[in-house]
């Protein structure tokens, strides 16, 4: 059995926090760089953990399907690829950083969609990082490495894509579809030059892969993660063309080559833990009534805009997201505890339900983060008296 072969025995599959090159965010820090890529990626695995878990026409879930079918799973990854952002990325002063991607389910192929009648128009995913943990983890060095992997762990890797941009009533609407699909074939370009890297003499990454699906959307999250350095369309204004670039050594940390060290999560004691679960779950409440609220209606006014003549509807949706159960807790490799929450539409007031938008989706799910937080001092349960009253002259 080969080394790489034997590696793959303790590969488990996990999110890797990202480190994009800081070529198009030169005026940003380096671990706020290191803090979006890392969310962005969150996002990513997010966005499609929620396809897959999509069933099909015949009851099957998408992962399912796409395990009998090697070349709908890759248009399905293709297709996700052209996730826009839809909000963010927002960098807290705590260290979090946060951004929202939305992805068109009309951009599935027909034989795709035809198997997904319930699947809602538009699907947005949440990702959440620390800023500092994800620095940490793309600048903690690899262990030994084969030779052929040192070969390409420091050269750069980019791509290129380009696109028609479409004759259209509206020309930015059409460049910016141009753009989407731009993105979609430099990533869907990057994986391939990925899957070309040589892990041995007679090993490509393409075929340990093959070996190990489940670390697939790992790879596709490591080229979402890729930092876009240029963009441009031609003078005739009918081609689009960017390029993306990463470090390969993103790969090695991805399939956990070389006993790479990930940034392990701050062991929480009890106390450090609770803090950190409620500060996620008042941060995950929050930022779902700000989404609710940001909603927007058929008469173009935001759900908060409504709410401002609505006393009662603005109260009702105020309770549902103080309310809203705890769907999931986590803590990611970086110490990131994650709460998930989520409202069902069918939920929100009637009056409020027949002004929302028809392609919004029936669920509206969210991320809360909350970072270890240092133990609390011991507070002295003793209150302070009141001062010595000065003795009279003469009294001992």
């Amino acid at each position: 059995m080969t080394r790489v072969l034997k590696l793959s025995l303790l590969l488990s599959f996990a999110g890797s926090l990202l480190c994009a090159p800081a070529a198009s965010a030169a005026d940003r820090p380096r671990d706020e760089v290191c803090g979006l890529a890392a969310a962005r990626t969150d996002a990513f695995m997010e966005l499609t953990a929620r396809v897959y878990g999509f069933h099909t026409r015949g009851g099957r879930t998408v992962a399912e399907l796409l395990d009998r079918d090697k070349g709908l799973r890759d248009d399905l990854n293709a297709a996700l690829r052209r996730a826009r952002v839809f909000e963010g990325p927002i960098f807290e002063d705590s260290g979090l950083v946060r951004i929202t991607i939305e992805f068109d389910t009309n951009t599935f192929t027909y034989n795709l969609r035809s198997k997904l009648p319930k699947m809602p128009r538009y699907i947005r995913a949440d990702g959440v990082a620390d800023k500092k943990a994800a620095l940490a983890a793309a600048t903690t060095p690899p262990g030994e490495l084969p030779q052929d992997v040192l070969a390409w762990t420091q050269m750069s890797l980019d791509a290129e894509g380009e696109a028609a941009v479409k004759p259209a009533n509206d020309p930015e609407r059409a460049k910016q579809a141009a753009r989407q699909q731009a993105m979609a074939n430099a990533f869907t370009e990057l994986v391939k030059k990925i899957g070309q890297l040589k892990l041995e003499p007679s090993v490509t990454v393409e075929e340990f892969l093959a070996l190990h699906d489940d670390l697939r959307t790992n790879i596709n999250a490591a080229a979402f993660g890729a930092d876009l350095v240029s963009e441009s369309v031609d003078r005739e204004a009918t081609t689009y063309k960017v390029k993306v670039l990463m470090m390969p050594e993103t790969v090695v940390r991805v399939l956990k080559l070389g006993d790479f060290r990930l940034a392990q999560a701050t062991t929480l004691n009890p106390i450090q833990m609770q803090l950190a679960r409620a500060d996620s779950l008042r941060d995950a409440r929050e930022t779902l009534r700000r989404k609710v609220f940001n909603f927007p209606l058929r008469n173009k006014l935001t759900l908060a805009e409504y709410a401002q003549k609505n006393e009662d509807a603005k109260n009702a949706i105020e309770m549902l997201c103080r309310r809203v159960p705890i769907d999931n807790v986590e803590v990611t490799d970086d110490g990131v505890v994650k709460t998930y929450v989520s409202i069902a539409v069918r939920d929100l007031p009637r009056d409020v339900r027949g002004l929302l938008a028809a392609d919004e989706p029936e669920n509206i799910t969210t991320i809360g983060g909350g970072l270890p937080v240092a133990q609390p001092l011991p507070v002295d349960e003793k209150k302070p008296g009141k001062a010595p009253e000065a003795q009279p002259e003469g009294k001992e």
